[in-house]
């Protein structure tokens, strides 16, 4: 590896090395051939630059020969993936839920809860490939009462935050005062 690496490094100091004194000696002689060399000198350093990469393609696939990934692995991966989308989904969720009724109407929840149903699509073993579908069953939302007011306030309040969520979010929205 390190011994390609020196051939490598070599073969582009000597063509540049021959590109500069090329255009050197045609700057002198011809003014006008200058700019065509310039242009050939530096396609062939690209050439010998990128060659490396070329190597390396003609050898991708026997680098991953006999590496596949075991099923059962894939099927970890997959569930911890799809935990992680489910967890950044809700959290996402919950801090717009949070916002929507901040700016609606002036009240920031002390907490909000997602409860979710989920449809898996399944591999021949049994195990969940991906989740198919996330439907909100219902969110429950918890309101300070010293953040609303009286009891009568609070319950006019809390029928508000409900119907605006539900025409919203078309699930079963439920808001408790504590």
């Amino acid at each position: 590896m390190l011994e390609a690496l020196k051939e490598w490094s070599l073969m582009l100091v000597v063509t540049s090395f021959v590109g500069g004194i090329s255009t050197f000696i045609i700057s002198e002689s011809n003014k006008a051939m200058k700019k065509y060399v310039k242009f050939a000198c530096s396609i062939v350093a690209v050439a010998v630059m990128i060659a490396p990469i070329k190597g390396l393609l003609q050898d991708l696939p026997a680098m991953f020969q006999g590496s596949e990934i075991p099923p059962q692995e894939y099927t970890r991966s997959t569930e911890k993936t799809n935990e992680w989308i489910i967890t950044k989904s809700i959290g996402d969720l919950k801090s717009g839920i949070s916002n929507i009724i901040y700016q609606n109407f002036g009240i920031k929840p002390s907490n909000v809860y997602i409860y979710i149903k989920q449809e898996n699509v399944d591999d021949a073993n049994g195990a969940v490939i991906f989740n198919k579908a996330l439907e909100i069953e219902k969110i429950r939302i918890e309101i300070m009462q010293s953040e609303v007011g009286d009891t009568k306030e609070s319950e006019a309040v809390s029928d508000e935050i409900k119907k605006y969520l539900t025409d919203l979010l078309e699930c079963e929205i439920i808001v408790d005062m504590i």
